[in-house]
């Protein structure tokens, strides 16, 4: 599933010539990193594709998801973020990811679609 939704999206050309990469911005749990895509991310490789995540880990599914995404080779785990440097940061990205499994909406994806103040 994550390397079928990566291949369709058009990437822009890269001066520095870096991979395309995805950002996902999530507070590490099970309803927003829910068990069926964190096995499907935990399985996926790309040889142009990396994943950088960005979320905290608060209770244990959270605890041990981080320490199995440090270990994946296409995925960084990102130092926290100032809210205020949120905006330059979306900007450095091609996709973001939405990987929350009840929620309607997500702020991410309106802070990123929003711009720059």
């Amino acid at each position: 599933m994550v390397t079928a939704s990566l291949a369709t999206i058009p990437t822009r050309e890269h001066p520095e010539t870096r991979s395309p990469r995805a950002l996902i911005v999530s507070r590490l749990d099970d309803t927003k990193m829910p068990p069926a895509f964190v096995k499907e991310l935990l399985a996926w490789r790309s040889d142009r594709w990396t994943i950088d995540v960005l979320g905290g880990a608060y209770y244990p599914y959270g605890r041990d998801l981080l320490a199995k995404l440090k270990k994946h080779p296409c995925v960084r785990v990102l130092d926290p973020v100032a809210p205020a440097a949120m905006p330059d940061l979306y900007r450095e990205y091609d996709a973001l990811l939405a990987t929350g499994l009840i929620e309607g909406g997500s702020y991410a994806l309106c802070e990123a679609a929003a711009g720059p103040a």
